[in-house]
């Protein structure tokens, strides 16, 4: 019997715990960069999760411990071992970017991704802006202007949205002049509807009112 509880609460809580990713190569892991490195990803191809976009443009994969300028200024990742740079070679325009379509159901979900910005040459000098359209909606715009000296500065930014559907996600480049727009830690995870949540908290009052009584229960028998 002691045990019902425990077990009822572990379902409930269960539906939290079970927030995943589901952004396929969120992070840009694959294919794997060599250290230093950096893949050319030309548009109408694809690498595992996303399609490159724009005609004409191209995509880098960056290695964290890529650099420039004899080592005066490190691209490093916001975590992993790589990110992306949807500027291109040079800049290739605000058609560059990236796509994924993203297997949602109906509910709440929330986007949320790092942008990154370079300083420290003539040509990584303007605040880093990016672009995103969510199942060919409007553009909604994220800036990322901090400054981090000789390295790449990490900017979390996050958004909610509806689906009914899978839902397909586009990056594309906003910078104008500046050769370096950063997107790492690309995540989608479902947003608990406020039914769960009162479930889950009453479980957890249920899991203190049973530990009380198992204290006072305790006590008796001692």
């Amino acid at each position: 019997m002691k045990w019902m509880i425990p077990l009822a609460l572990a379902a409930i809580a269960s539906p939290a715990a079970a927030a995943v990713n589901l952004v396929t190569n969120g992070g840009f892991e694959a294919p794997t960069t060599t250290p230093g490195g950096v893949i050319v990803v030309n548009s109408g191809d694809s690498f595992t999760g996303w399609n490159v976009l724009g005609s004409g443009k191209n995509v880098f994969l960056i290695n964290k411990t890529y650099s420039e300028g004899g080592g005066s200024l490190v691209f490093n990742s916001n975590s992993g071992n790589a990110w992306i740079d949807l500027t291109g070679a040079g800049n290739q325009g605000p058609t560059s970017g990236i796509s994924q379509i993203v297997a949602t159901g109906t509910g709440t979900y929330s986007l949320s991704f790092f942008v990154g910005n370079a300083t420290g040459r003539p040509d990584y000098t303007g605040p880093s802006t990016l672009n995103l359209s969510i199942n060919d909606g409007p553009i909604q715009i994220f800036t990322n202007s901090d400054v981090t000296p000789n390295a790449m500065n990490w900017k979390a930014f996050s958004v909610n949205f509806f689906a009914t559907d899978a839902t397909k996600i586009a990056f594309t480049n906003g910078n104008i002049g500046d050769n370096a727009l950063g997107l790492d830690d690309v995540s989608i995870s479902a947003v608990p509807e406020p039914a769960s949540w009162a479930m889950l908290i009453g479980g957890f009052g249920l899991t203190g009112a049973a530990m009380r009584r198992r204290r006072r229960v305790t006590a008796v028998l001692a």
